[in-house]
C-alpha cells in the first residue's frame, strides 16, 4: 500500500488545522518494468499517480471544529454502505474538504480493515488533472498489484481493480476530483467498500448515475473560526482583542484557508495587533493580504485561481462580470441585466459557476458569492475594458436596479413624490411585485446593494456636499422626470439621484437615518455637480425628512426651505407643494401653528392649481386644527385624507392617517371607534414592516386603554411601544412611549413612577425642540405632583404648560392645563383659584369638543375621582358642584 502523493493543491489540505500548510516530502516509488499504464499518445509525462495509505499522510496540526459535519458524514456513510458506496464532500476552495475527509477516516480502522487509500486526482491544481487510467494504475499498485501486471487498456484495468476489491472492506478517498467522468471507473462495486470523493465541483451527475450522497461544506461556525485563530496566535492575544478577532473572522468569511493564513501572518509578527491585521484587510482588496510571505501557493487568491482556470471562456467572462456587482449577494434577474442576456441564458451560465462552487444558490431566484470569491472576481475586472464593455454592463445594471426600485416604490408607497427613471430599455426586465409586502421584502434584500451602487457611482462626482446630516421623507403627489440618461465617463449618471430619491420612501418606512443621510448627501452632491435643480430639490426633501426623524427640527426646516427655493427655480410645482407641506409639519412640531396652517394652505392652493388632491396636506392641516382644539374640523379633514389614501391604495398613508384619526376620535370621547382605527393602523404598519409607524399606533392604543380606565391594558401596550421605539431609534417615538407609560402608571395609581416617565418625556421633548410634546409632559408632571401632595411643584408645571399652550395656540392643551391648575390649586388650599381654573377648563373643553372619560386632564368634577386621603379633591368637587357654571 506504499507510494507517494503528488500535485497536492495546498488550499484544501488542512484548511482548519494548526501549523504550516507545507507537507514533508513523500517517498518516491520506483517505476516498475513491463506494461505501463501511462499514456503513450505523445502527451507529456504527468506527475506520478500513486495512492497511499490514509494513515501515512502527515498531519499538519490539530483538527478544529466541524463536529456537526463529522456527524453528518458518518450518517451519510452509514446510508451509503450496501447501496451506492459513494459519498461526496463538495465545497469551494479553501473550505477544508480534504481535512474533513482525513479526520473522519482516521476513526474508521475497524470499519475498513483491508485498507484506507488516498489518491489526489489533481482536479484543481497547476498540473494536468489525472486521467482515469492514471488513477486506476495508482490504485492498483496501492492494492498490491505488481506494476508489470497492470494492463494497458482502461477497461481491463477497471476490471482488475474491481477483482482486487472483491471480498474486501476498503475505504478509497478520491480527493480533488474534477468531474464525474474522472471518478466513475474508480468507484468500488463491493458492498463493503466506500469511495469518499472530495471536489470543488458539485458532481451532480454522480447523484443521478450512482445515487451518491453529498455533503456540502459551508464556512466554519463563528466560534470554530475564532478557535482556529486562537490556536495559532495564542489564547492571551486573542482574549485581549475579542472584537477585532470577530472582525477578522468576518472578513475572512469563516473560510478555513483564509483564517489559517491570517493567523499565520499574525503568528509571524508578535508585535502586530489583530486590529492592525483587520485594518490592513479592510484598506483594500483583502485577497492581496491573505498570503504567507515566501509561500505564494498558499494564497487564497491562488486557490480561487485554480477553480477559475477550469471555466470555459464564456463562463469565465460571466464570472469576471460578477465583479461589477455592488455586493456578493444578488439575484438572477440582476445578473441577467448585467450580462445583457435573457434570464434563461443567465441561469445556464450561473449553473456552470454553481457547479464549480464559485456561486451559491440562496433560494430559486437569489444567489451569493462567498465574500472572498467576490473580491477575487473584482480583481479580474480589466480596467481597460471598464470604459467599454464593463461600462456598458454597469449601465445596464444601474438601469435595471433603478427601474426595479421604481416598480417597488409604486407598489409600496405610490403616494410619495419621486423622480421618474429613464424609460425602459429594449429587452429590460425589471422586477415586478404582487403587492406592498413583496415590494418591501425586495427593498430589504437589495438595500445594501442599492446603497453601494449610489455611493460607488458618485466616487468621481465633484462639488461641495451639504451638511453632514440629511434624510429622506414621504412627500405626496405624482412623479416627475428629469430626462436622466447615461452620463459620460467620469460623471455620475442622473440615475444616481433618481435611485436615491426612489429610496426616500423606503428609508422613511425603515427609519435608518444614518444610511438615509449618507445616501441623500451623495445624491445632493452629484445633482449639484450636474446643476440639476430637480435632483437637488429632491435630495433636500430627503435630507429634511431624514433629519426630522432624528429630531433635529431646525436642520430639517432649513432643508425644506432650500427644496422650496430649488423647486421654484425648476418650475416644479408638485415638489414645491410637497416641501411646503413638510415644512408645515416641522413648524407645527416647533409650536408655530399659525405658520404651519399658512404653509398647508399654500400647499393646497398649489395642488388645486395643478388639479391634484394629495392626502398629506389635508392630514397635516387636520393635525394642526386638532392641536388648536378644532376637533370637528380636524376630524372631517382627516376622514377626507383617509379616503384619498384608500383611493390611492397607499398602505403607509392609510395606516398613518388612521392613527391621527384614532387620536382625534379619542379626544372626542369615541373610544370604541378610536380603538378600531388604532388597531387597523397597527396591522397596516406591521404589513409593510414600518416599526416607527407601529410604535405610534401602539402608543395610541395605550392612550385609548388609559382613557377607558384600563390601566393594566394601557401598561401592556405602553411597554410594547417602548420596545418598538427602541428598535426604531427615533427620539420622537421615545417621547410618545414615555407619555403612554406615564398615563398607564397614573391609571394604576402609581403616581411617582408615572412622574418619572413624564420627566423623561419632557427631557426628550426639550432635546428635540418638540413644543407640543414638552407641554404634554408638563401636564403629566403637574397632575402627578398634585396627586402625591406637592402643590407648589404642581403649580409650576401646570403654569409652564399653560403658558406654552397659549403661546403656541394649543387650545386643546390649554384646557387641559387649566384642569391641572385646578387640581394643583385645590391641593394648595386655594379653592377660589381652583374653581376659577376648573370653570375655564370646562369652557375650553366645551368649545373644542373635548370629551374626556378617565383622563387626568379633564374637568375635575367629571374626570377626577377623589384620591384616598386627599381632602382637597373632595372639597374641589363639592365647590364645583355647589357653584353654577359661569
Amino acid at each position: 500500500h506504499g507510494g507517494s502523493r503528488s500535485g497536492d493543491p495546498a488550499p484544501d489540505r488542512a484548511p482548519y488545522e494548526r501549523g504550516s500548510p507545507d507537507r514533508p516530502p513523500r517517498d518516491s516509488a520506483p517505476a516498475g518494468p513491463g506494461r505501463s499504464a501511462e499514456p503513450s499518445d505523445g502527451d507529456p509525462a504527468p506527475a506520478r499517480a500513486e495512492a497511499e495509505s490514509v494513515q501515512r499522510i502527515s498531519r499538519t496540526g490539530g483538527f478544529i471544529g466541524r463536529e456537526v459535519e463529522l456527524a453528518q458524514l458518518t450518517s451519510l456513510v452509514e446510508g451509503a454502505l450496501g447501496r451506492s458506496g459513494v459519498v461526496m464532500i463538495v465545497g469551494p476552495a479553501g473550505s477544508g474538504k480534504t481535512a474533513l475527509a482525513l479526520q473522519w477516516c482516521r476513526g474508521t480502522n475497524e470499519a475498513f480493515p483491508d485498507g484506507q487509500l488516498f489518491l489526489d486526482l489533481r482536479g484543481h491544481s497547476d498540473e494536468r488533472p489525472m486521467s482515469p487510467k492514471e488513477a486506476l494504475s495508482g490504485l492498483l499498485r496501492a492494492l498490491g498489484v505488481p506494476y508489470q501486471d497492470i494492463p494497458h487498456a482502461a477497461a481491463e484495468m477497471a476490471e482488475l481493480y474491481q477483482r482486487n476489491l472483491a471480498g474486501r472492506r476498503v475505504l478509497i478517498v478520491l480527493d480533488n476530483a474534477e468531474s464525474a467522468d474522472q471518478v466513475r471507473q474508480l468507484l468500488p462495486y463491493e458492498d463493503g467498500c466506500l469511495a469518499l470523493v472530495t471536489s470543488r465541483n458539485r458532481l451532480g451527475a454522480m447523484i443521478v448515475s450512482h445515487g451518491a450522497a453529498m455533503l456540502p461544506l459551508h464556512p466554519l461556525a463563528s466560534f470554530e473560526a475564532e478557535e482556529l485563530v486562537r490556536c495559532v496566535v495564542g489564547d492571551d492575544r486573542a482574549a485581549a482583542e475579542p472584537e477585532a478577532l470577530g472582525e477578522l473572522v468576518a472578513i475572512c468569511g469563516r473560510t478555513p484557508l483564509a483564517l489559517r493564513i491570517a493567523a499565520a501572518n499574525l503568528a509571524l509578527r508578535p508585535d502586530f495587533r489583530i486590529a492592525d491585521q483587520v485594518r490592513d484587510l479592510r484598506s483594500g482588496n483583502p485577497l492581496e493580504s491573505l498570503a504567507v510571505a515566501g509561500d505564494p501557493d498558499s494564497a487564497v487568491r491562488r486557490a480561487f485561481e485554480l477553480s477559475y482556470r477550469r471555466l470555459d471562456p464564456e463562463a469565465a467572462e460571466a464570472f469576471r462580470m460578477l465583479g461589477l456587482l455592488p455586493g456578493p449577494a444578488t439575484t438572477v434577474a440582476a445578473v441577467s441585466a448585467l450580462l445583457g442576456r435573457s434570464p434563461g441564458s443567465a441561469y445556464h451560465l450561473l449553473d456552470r459557476l454553481f457547479a464549480e462552487h464559485l456561486v451559491e444558490r440562496n433560494g430559486q431566484e437569489r444567489l451569493r458569492l462567498h465574500d472572498l470569491i467576490w473580491w477575487y472576481a473584482r480583481l479580474l475586472v480589466d480596467p481597460e475594458r471598464t470604459r467599454t464593455v464593463h461600462r456598458e454592463a454597469h449601465g445596464r445594471l444601474l438601469h435595471w436596479y433603478t427601474a426595479s426600485a421604481d416598480a417597488a416604490a409604486r407598489s409600496l408607497y405610490p403616494q410619495i413624490l419621486r423622480l421618474d427613471p429613464d424609460p425602459l430599455r429594449p429587452g429590460a426586465r425589471p422586477e415586478t411585485f404582487d403587492g406592498p409586502q413583496q415590494a418591501a421584502d425586495w427593498f430589504d434584500a437589495e438595500r445594501a446593494d442599492l446603497v453601494r451602487l449610489i455611493e460607488a457611482e458618485t466616487e468621481t462626482a465633484t462639488g461641495p456636499g451639504p451638511a453632514t446630516e440629511t434624510g429622506t421623507g414621504t412627500g405626496t403627489g405624482t412623479r416627475t422626470g428629469t430626462g436622466a440618461g447615461t452620463a459620460p465617463d467620469g460623471e455620475p449618471s442622473p440615475a444616481v439621484w433618481i435611485l436615491a430619491d426612489t429610496l426616500r420612501g423606503y428609508f422613511w418606512l425603515r427609519r435608518d437615518a444614518e444610511t438615509w443621510i449618507r445616501v441623500a448627501t451623495v445624491a445632493l452632491r452629484a445633482a449639484r455637480g450636474a446643476e440639476d435643480f430637480r435632483g437637488q430639490a429632491a435630495a433636500h426633501q430627503s435630507l429634511g425628512l431624514a433629519t426630522f426623524t432624528t429630531g433635529d427640527l431646525e436642520l430639517a426646516r432649513g432643508h425644506f426651505e432650500q427644496a422650496i427655493e430649488l423647486a421654484r427655480e425648476a418650475g416644479w410645482g408638485v415638489c414645491e407643494s410637497v416641501a411646503l407641506s413638510n415644512l408645515a409639519g416641522v413648524s407645527a412640531d416647533m409650536g408655530l401653528l399659525s405658520q404651519a396652517a399658512e404653509y398647508y394652505d399654500q400647499s393646497i392652493t398649489i395642488d388645486r392649481r395643478l388639479r391634484r388632491t394629495p392626502h398629506q396636506p389635508l392630514q397635516g392641516l387636520s393635525e394642526v386644527l386638532y392641536g388648536m382644539g378644532r376637533l370637528r374640523e380636524a376630524e372631517r379633514l382627516c376622514r377626507r385624507a383617509l379616503a384619498l389614501s384608500r383611493k390611492m391604495s397607499a398602505p403607509d398613508s392609510i395606516a398613518r392617517v388612521s392613527t391621527t384619526l384614532a387620536l382625534i376620535s379619542l379626544d372626542l370621547g369615541q373610544l370604541e371607534a378610536a380603538r378600531e382605527l388604532a388597531t387597523a393602523s397597527r396591522t397596516g404598519f406591521q404589513g409593510i414592516g414600518n416599526l416607527a409607524g407601529e410604535a405610534e399606533a401602539v402608543c395610541a392604543l395605550a392612550m385609548i386603554a388609559a382613557e377607558g380606565g384600563d390601566g393594566t391594558g394601557a401598561l401592556r401596550a405602553a411597554l410594547t411601544a417602548c420596545r418598538l421605539s427602541r428598535k426604531a431609534g427615533r427620539p420622537r417615538l421615545k417621547l410618545e412611549a414615555m407619555l403612554a407609560m406615564g398615563h398607564a402608571r397614573y391609571q394604576l395609581g402609581q403616581y411617582e413612577r408615572a412622574y418619572e416617565h413624564f420627566r423623561i418625556a419632557r427631557v426628550t421633548a426639550e432635546e428635540t425642540g418638540y413644543l407640543k410634546g414638552r407641554t404634554m409632559a408638563l401636564l403629566g408632571l403637574g397632575v402627578c405632583a398634585a396627586r402625591v401632595g406637592r402643590p407648589a411643584e404642581a403649580l409650576g408645571h401646570a403654569g409652564a404648560a399653560l403658558t406654552a399652550a397659549q403661546e403656541s395656540q394649543l387650545r386643546l392643551l390649554e384646557g387641559q392645563a387649566q384642569a391641572v391648575l385646578a387640581v394643583a390649586q385645590a391641593c394648595r388650599g386655594d379653592l377660589v383659584a381652583a374653581v376659577r381654573a376648573a370653570r375655564q377648563a370646562e369652557a375650553i373643553h366645551m368649545t373644542t369638543g373635548y370629551r374626556p372619560v378617565h383622563s387626568p386632564f379633564g374637568p375635575p368634577a367629571e374626570g377626577l375621582d377623589p384620591a384616598a386621603g386627599h381632602d382637597a379633591f373632595r372639597r374641589l368637587q363639592e365647590a364645583l358642584e355647589g357653584q353654577p357654571q359661569p
